[in-house]
């Protein structure tokens, strides 16, 4: 595989020089653009071939300030005349302000002002905000006299990965007729492959109603409150659009200092337990075809974006993709558990993004709990201290109620396949500052822990193992 590696050179990923050029270049005379302030780089996707960027530019025009999103892609100069007519072909809409299409000859790159998207027709705007606060409205206020009166209504974008997927928080007012205005939030996904919207919405059904519980818990089984799931609201799956809950709560993430953090991480550790033995009818499993494929993927980005690195990854490879648990319980498993992905409203816990939600070993979402920590240390926004307390507290309260301990050997190769198949692969695919170094230091930590996975250590007490 031939990744973008060459085209890191482009001065188009200088923010610098980019801000240069769309000062005198990306406005229309008319739009009376004062200034064009510091660009930030919000996301990066290193493909074959070309690189996709996500730009953030403030700019002042008429006395306003305004935030502009742009995709960024960059080519090999010999294809940088063919990129600007695909841009143009897929600039349907008007850009905020300026120009839809910029070329950039001299960084062999071009950039598509949001929201355009190369993939997607995404909702945006008054009437788009309308017209899925009505379909939202028939579902959550039907009451047999007909959905209240969407009054006003209006889209907050959350995320957006250009040609993948786009979330947003849609707000409207609803008036019935007898008790005045009420307030309506719900989380509405666009995903650019229809079936990963399938996927999304079949998930959230099986969780059912969400209000309450994520699932019937099993008989005996005494834990915390049981973690709430978003309802599904609607989907329109031939566009690819999920409509969500939206439930309350900040998510664990931000809430890494202080003096709570073990009550909140004992917490989350005993009612993740009592998720993975709900009932659910999902129909998807983890299987071990599922995990070397990831971890094979993962190897052939690193090797091309570091080619020196093939060594290396070849005798790691094999001390991989070798967990599993094949005679213990299967769980409901969230797949992609990371702390940003937990939400905490008044000590009540609530899982987000289940688009991965399978059946599967219950150690594999403790280890993606654990293998994430290690990449919020490497980069910087947790200590070394922090992120062993919160193994710690998440791994004790676990086993303080789980039924059946969590095989030690296969946390650790869940922990070592992840930490390369998930964490490694961000800094072979985006551009981050000294990932060449962050990357090795994943690599390192995949080799020590795959090591220490044949040692006969107690589950609960996995995390003083680890480095």
């Amino acid at each position: 595989m031939t990744r973008a590696t060459g085209l890191e050179t482009s001065t188009a990923l200088d923010l610098d020089w980019l801000r240069t050029q769309m000062a005198s270049c990306a406005f229309w005379p008319r739009d009376q653009v004062e200034r064009v302030g510091p660009i930030e780089m919000l996301y990066s996707n290193l493909e074959p071939g070309r690189i996709i960027v996500l730009y953030r530019v403030p700019i002042r025009a008429r006395g306003a300030a305004r935030q502009v999103l742009y995709t960024g892609v960059v080519v090999p100069p010999a294809e940088v005349e063919s990129l600007v007519r695909t841009l143009r072909r897929a600039a349907r809409r008007r850009a905020p302000i300026g120009r839809a299409v910029i070329p950039l000859r001299d960084g062999h790159a071009a950039l598509l002002a949001y929201p355009n998207d190369l993939t997607m027709r995404l909702p945006e705007g008054l009437g788009s905000a309308r017209r899925l606060a009505s379909r939202l409205s028939r579902r959550i206020d039907r009451d047999g006299r007909g959905a209240p009166r969407v009054e006003e209504a209006s889209l907050e974008l959350l995320r957006y990965v250009p040609e993948r997927r786009w979330t947003a928080r849609c707000r409207w007012m609803v008036a019935d007729g007898t008790s005045g205005l009420g307030a309506r939030t719900a989380i509405v996904k666009q995903f650019a492959r229809p079936a990963r919207a399938q996927r999304c919405f079949a998930c959230l059904e099986a969780f059912g109603n969400g209000a309450d519980q994520a699932g019937r818990p099993r008989v005996g089984f005494v834990a915390d409150r049981p973690i709430r799931i978003p309802r599904a609201l609607g989907a329109t799956l031939a566009s690819g659009v999920v409509s969500i809950e939206s439930l309350p709560g900040r998510p664990l993430a931000s809430q890494l200092e202080g003096a709570g953090l073990e009550p909140l991480m004992r917490g989350l550790g005993r009612s993740l337990a009592g998720f993975h033995r709900s009932e659910v009818a999902l129909t998807r499993c983890w299987t071990p075809g599922d995990e070397r494929r990831q971890i094979d993927e993962a190897f052939d980005a690193i090797a091309a974006a570091y080619p020196d690195l093939a060594r290396r990854l070849d005798r790691l490879r094999p001390r991989l993709g070798r967990a599993t648990d094949r005679h213990g319980p299967k769980g409901v498993l969230h797949g992609s558990l990371r702390l940003n992905h937990v939400l905490v409203h008044r000590g009540r816990f609530a899982f987000v993004d289940l688009d991965g939600a399978r059946r599967g070993p219950p150690a594999y979402d403790i280890a993606n709990l654990m293998a994430s920590l290690y990449y919020l240390e490497a980069e910087e926004r947790v200590s070394r201290a922090a992120r062993r307390r919160i193994a710690r507290f998440v791994m004790e309260g676990y086993a303080s109620v789980a039924a059946e301990d969590v095989p030690t050997r296969t946390l650790l190769g869940f922990v070592a396949d992840l930490l390369v198949a998930k964490q490694a692969l961000k800094y072979a695919t985006r551009l981050r500052q000294d990932r060449r170094r962050r990357l090795e230091r994943m690599l390192d930590l995949a080799e020590e822990i795959s090591m220490l996975a044949s040692r006969p250590t107690a589950a609960a007490a996995a995390w003083k193992v680890m480095p």
